[in-house]
């Protein structure tokens, strides 16, 4: 469903017509210089033919995979030279080896997760893509955007391969409601009824059809037995998704993708989710103590790591990618920071519309009710009469009885109140 997947399933194909793939990854925070490289290359020097191995760069090649000395021991000592010509001759070797591996049979070579990858690996990449328009070889790399700071070496590397001829980039967009209903008749091995396809698009309306959290929520309603499999064979959901907890793997996920914008952005994107899916720039620097300018350069970053998504029609205004985000970023906080945060919302709601809110009346009741506090009960039982009235907007009778039904419970925790005065 994911790059991996996709790289795999393309690994699969062409190995089975008969090519050779070769498989490198590079791992967060590992440190190794070279690591999809060294891995890729060194399950090569250790399968091939001898003739693929009998180059003249062996000794080069060999300061990056020191196991070729083991098939080839008559190699002589490496060049001594300067760094950067050492650096060269390496590149070369390496070129040379695919170009004589690629002559014997068509080859694959796969690189996975570069945006964790070190400078020298892009580089060397760099140069073989350049050196290879006559070898062979096919490469394919792949990346998480979301990832990728401005600041980072594959940043520029993409801009570079952008000129290279022979070169493409490709976009995985997330999974559309029809292919997580697809997934989901293939986990249940049968078609779904219309309460399944019902589930399939509100899965896909949480996770924005990203791959890896819809198969994790997937996981996660199974394991919490939120759908259960009836007599009659089908799944069904027993509550409501937006009652589930979050799964943890998603929880860490996202968490890890917040830490790296830092402790400023982590609190603005709290604040952000207290507000709702979408949210304005305008009524979050109401929140926050931090200049404009600088809040924006934050929810940049936030929307260059796909956190956030900009609005190309209104000026200001931002949405979380994923519904998953803004649950993560919400449920970190305290209770009583959420429950303040709410107020906040309210208060700043009602200077910009007075005491007629007209489809916004939806939004202060939901505020006012989180708010929770003692004070904050008649107001969340006003607006949430107001909100459940014919005439408020949304007036789909669902939502008017959820109004009201939260109108009952603010009214029996209201002192000195009777539910007949209701």
């Amino acid at each position: 469903m994911g790059k991996t997947r996709l790289a795999s399933h393309l690994a699969h194909a062409i190995h089975s017509e008969g090519s050779t793939v070769l498989y490198g990854r590079c791992d967060e925070d590992l440190g190794v210089l070279y690591q999809p490289w060294v891995q890729a290359l060194s399950h090569l020097v250790e399968e091939a033919p001898d003739s693929v191995l009998d180059g003249d760069a062996g000794s080069d090649l060999a300061r990056l995979i020191p196991s070729l000395r083991e098939r080839r021991p008559e190699l002589p000592s490496p060049r001594e030279s300067d760094q950067e010509t050492e650096r060269y001759l390496m590149y070369a070797a390496v070129a040379s080896l695919l170009a004589e591996a690629g002559a014997q049979e068509p080859l694959l070579l796969i690189l996975d997760d570069l945006h964790w990858a070190d400078a020298p690996t892009l580089s060397l990449l760099r140069h073989v893509v350049g050196a290879g328009s006559s070898m062979n070889v096919m490469v394919v790399g792949t990346f998480r955007d979301s990832d990728l700071a401005r600041d980072h070496p594959l940043t520029s590397l993409l801009a570079a391969l952008h000129r290279e001829q022979g070169v493409e980039r490709i976009k995985l967009g997330g999974l559309a409601a029809e292919d997580v209903h697809a997934l989901m008749e293939a986990v249940a091995g049968q078609e779904l009824d219309e309460d399944g396809r019902t589930l399939a698009a509100e899965i896909t309306r949480e996770t924005a059809g990203n791959p890896f959290f819809t198969e994790e929520m997937l996981r996660h309603l199974a394991e919490s037995e939120a759908i259960v499999q009836g007599e009659d064979g089908r799944w069904r959901l027993t509550g409501r998704l937006a009652d589930l907890g979050l799964p943890q793997s998603v929880r860490e996920v996202i968490g890890q993708r917040v830490e790296r914008l830092g402790a400023d952005a982590r609190g603005a994107l709290g604040a952000a989710a207290v507000i709702g899916r979408d949210f304005d720039l305008d009524l979050l620097s109401a929140l926050v103590e931090l200049p404009q300018m600088q809040l924006l350069d934050l929810l940049d970053d936030a929307v260059t790591a796909s956190l956030l998504h900009e609005s190309s029609g209104q000026t200001g205004r931002f949405t979380f990618t994923h519904a998953l985000v803004e649950h993560t970023l919400y449920e970190d906080l305290g209770r009583t920071r959420r429950a303040l945060l709410h107020r906040r919302v309210a208060e700043e709601l009602e200077k910009r519309y007075g005491p007629d809110p007209g489809e916004r009346v939806g939004e202060l009741a939901g505020h006012w009710a989180a708010a929770v506090l003692p004070a904050d009960t008649a107001k969340a039982l006003k607006y949430a009469r107001l909100a459940a009235r014919p005439g408020a907007r949304p007036t789909r009778p669902h939502e008017a009885a959820r109004w009201y039904r939260q109108a009952l419970d603010l009214h029996g925790r209201a002192p000195g109140r009777s539910r007949r005065a209701l």
